[in-house]
């Protein structure tokens, strides 16, 4: 993986985080048991883990797939719990620097 590909998926990851931040307890029907939340992603989805950080709540992850083009980012809890912070389509893997506006 080149650095600009690492970068990318940090800066995914903590991007989401961010958007993010509101308390995951208030949205405890999205949350469930981490094996079986994962193996929804990765069997009924074709997702498959692109990156993950740690925040001050847990683990956050990006799922992904190259097949269908959705994503969903999870956050795991101390507690084991895994929760669903958000969801797309259109997920481009390596999508290259940002476009800058050049006339000012």
């Amino acid at each position: 993986m080149t650095l600009f590909n690492k970068v990318l998926a940090s800066s995914i990851v903590l991007f989401a985080a961010g958007i993010f931040a509101a308390d995951v307890q208030a949205q405890a029907d999205e949350c469930g048991v981490r094996n079986q939340t994962i193996r929804t992603l990765t069997e009924q989805f074709g997702e498959t883990r692109r990156a993950m950080a740690l925040d001050n709540r847990g683990i956050v992850e990006v799922y992904a797939s190259d097949r269908t083009g959705s994503w969903t980012v999870t956050l795991t809890l101390p507690n084991g719990r895994t929760c669903l912070l958000a969801a797309g389509e259109h997920f481009t893997p390596n999508p290259g620097p940002p476009a800058t506006d050049l006339e000012s």
